[in-house]
């Protein structure tokens, strides 16, 4: 077998263990081909991301033809992904590592494993022998145990995983975390000679923007011989583009059993409560009072110290019989997440049905965090009316791929405005009139309803852009954090830790000295969205004392007396203070979650 019989199908059935589905092979023809793919569109549990899959494949034949037939390549070295939600960061790493090692297995050990693999790993071991392996994986992320770093081997094949912060400040030159010599290395490895894939794009409006004023911006100038240019791929389980329509009927045509799946997961039961006050509340005091049946139950919540209440009053029952209580909200400390996580293994789409019948029965108290990517197959989902995106994506957590004949999905109506989504008044009163009896009632519904937009979108002015290009920065540039998140996204990240010695160690040095011998671990980091940092930040200037490490090490760790500017890339570390008198779940989350 050569590299240029090798079919998508055969390689990809190679790694997984089943054929490709129809949008996955169409997108590895027009990567292959150099043809743009644009958005992606592809419902819950149909395989986004194994798009990398597609990429792997059409590189190594890429490079196969190149060989032959000479001309420039027109696949793009890297494979940058970028995520907004570290738990779907982590899945992706995963399956990339997997696949680099089972490359490296090929090239040790070729009988070991199947042929297709042997021949891409081959191919891609020939663009730099000197590197690892025939595939490098990178992540970029926040709470990880040592710093974030991009690419090694620039002639290397590589996929590249990161969250919007630590991937965009890179490519405007102005890495988190990264100092002033390495800026225009990093810039290099993220902007050039990239297939950008950007999940869930509607989560990422303005990074979107900037993305495409790039693109606009260098089209016309002459790029880097034999180096395809930079291609921008968006993929979402919730477009917003009436035309990116998800073909079904190609799908069911190339597999039959798809029409069951889709079948099992639009015949979902739905049941919706509308009650006066807050949705929220009638939510808690629904779990406080009503038996628990299902196996596994998801309640999703639309703030944090709503999932911490909820997740108090289920572990204060006495009737429970051994159900566990988890509680997920975003920015959990890697330790209290992954044991959490371990936790829902039996209950994950990829868990065989006997592990789930033997396992714990669980209730599961989640904010947003759980919403994208999250591989969770529950059996009920409970939830208040939010956006219309984010209800798409949390009917993706209860029977997920359609592998079970049954599941119950239960909404929760106030009349109080909710504090995070302003449309959920309104779609509220839009499913009271029609009244869903189905999952697929109430996604035809959500389906018609217009979407929220994300605010206002700033473009990145050329100007500003070429300023980046000068390494040293300049006090008066803007922060390039504006052309990321727009100023109403409030998931731009904070990273803390509670440490006692701030509190016990008086002297500044000695506290500094202190941190810079057992620095901050990824266990014990808590990464808090804007919407919490006002609660983080003691209300009296006059009680604060906290230590800023800059993780890029480019100055020691100072003291600070005053509120700060945060930056990403920082991690601030402050005496523990009551979880009660910051407003966020503190450690008693992290008691709940193990």
């Amino acid at each position: 077998m050569s590299m240029g019989t090798v079919g998508f199908g055969e390689f990809f059935e190679a790694v997984t263990g089943h054929q490709p589905y129809v949008w996955q092979s169409r997108a590895a023809a027009a990567l292959v081909a150099g043809v743009p793919v644009g958005t992606i569109a592809a419902p819950t549990g149909m395989g986004k991301t194994s798009l990398v899959l597609a990429w792997v494949w059409a590189l190594a034949r890429d490079l196969d033809r190149q060989a032959i037939e000479g001309g420039p390549r027109r696949v793009a070295l890297r494979y940058v992904s970028v995520i907004d939600r570290r738990v779907v960061v982590d899945a992706t790493a995963d399956l990339a590592r997997g696949l680099a090692e089972m490359f490296t297995t090929a090239l040790a050990s070729p009988a070991a494993v199947p042929e297709p693999v042997v021949e891409v790993a081959r191919v891609l071991n020939r663009l730099a022998p000197d590197a690892a392996g025939p595939l490098e994986v990178r992540v970029l992320r926040g709470g990880m145990d040592s710093r974030p770093e991009g690419p090694r081997h620039p002639a290397a094949a590589t996929v590249l995983v990161g969250t919007i912060d630590l991937v965009g400040s890179r490519l405007l030159w102005r890495g988190y975390g990264v100092s002033r010599g390495r800026r225009p290395i990093d810039a290099a490895m993220v902007g050039a000679d990239s297939l950008i894939v950007l999940d869930e794009a509607h989560l990422a409006a303005q990074f979107h923007t900037t993305l495409a004023v790039l693109d606009r911006q260098t089209a016309a100038e002459p790029g880097l011989a034999g180096i395809p240019a930079r291609q921008l791929v968006t993929m979402t389980a919730t477009p917003e583009d009436p035309a990116d329509v998800f073909d079904w009927a190609a799908e069911i045509e190339r597999n039959p059993a798809v029409a069951t799946r889709q079948h099992h997961r639009r015949a979902m039961t739905v049941e919706l409560a509308s009650s006066t006050g807050k949705a929220e509340t009638a939510m808690k005091d629904w779990l406080k009072k009503t038996a628990l049946e299902r196996q596994c139950i998801v309640c999703f919540f639309n703030t944090a110290t709503a999932a911490r209440d909820a997740a108090k009053i289920l572990t204060a029952r006495k009737d429970l019989d051994g159900r566990a209580v988890l509680l997920l909200v975003g920015g959990m400390p890697d330790l209290a997440r992954t044991q959490a996580m371990d936790a829902l293994a039996p209950y994950l789409s990829g868990a065989s049905p006997q592990q789930r019948a033997t396992a714990t029965p669980v209730v599961i108290c989640a904010t947003q965090t759980l919403e994208v990517g999250a591989d969770l197959d529950a059996d009920m989902l409970i939830t208040p009316i939010a956006s219309v995106a984010a209800l798409t994506q949390r009917l993706g957590r209860v029977n997920r791929i359609g592998a079970r004949p049954d599941g119950h999905i239960l909404l929760f109506a106030g009349t109080d405005p909710d504090p995070v989504y302003s449309d959920a008044h309104t779609i509220a009163a839009a499913l009271t009139r029609h009244h869903p009896a189905t999952a697929g009632d109430l996604t035809d519904q959500l389906t018609a309803l217009p979407t929220t937009g994300t605010g206002v979108t700033a473009v990145l002015p050329r100007h500003v852009f070429d300023a980046y290009l000068a390494t040293a920065g300049s006090p008066n540039e803007p922060d390039v954090g504006r052309w990321l998140r727009t100023p109403q996204d409030e998931r731009t990240q904070l990273q803390v830790v509670f440490r006692e010695s701030v509190r016990d160690l008086t002297d500044d040095q000695t506290l500094c000295d202190h941190l810079l011998r057992w620095p901050p671990r990824p266990e014990e980091i808590w990464t808090i969205a804007g919407n919490g940092q006002d609660l983080v930040w003691p209300s009296a200037t006059k009680t604060l004392r906290a230590v800023v490490i800059d993780t890029a090490d480019s100055r020691p760790p100072r003291v600070l007396t005053h509120r700060p500017h945060p930056r990403p890339g920082e991690v601030y570390v402050l005496a523990p203070a009551p979880a009660e008198k910051m407003g966020m779940p503190g450690f008693e989350l992290v008691k709940l979650s193990v």
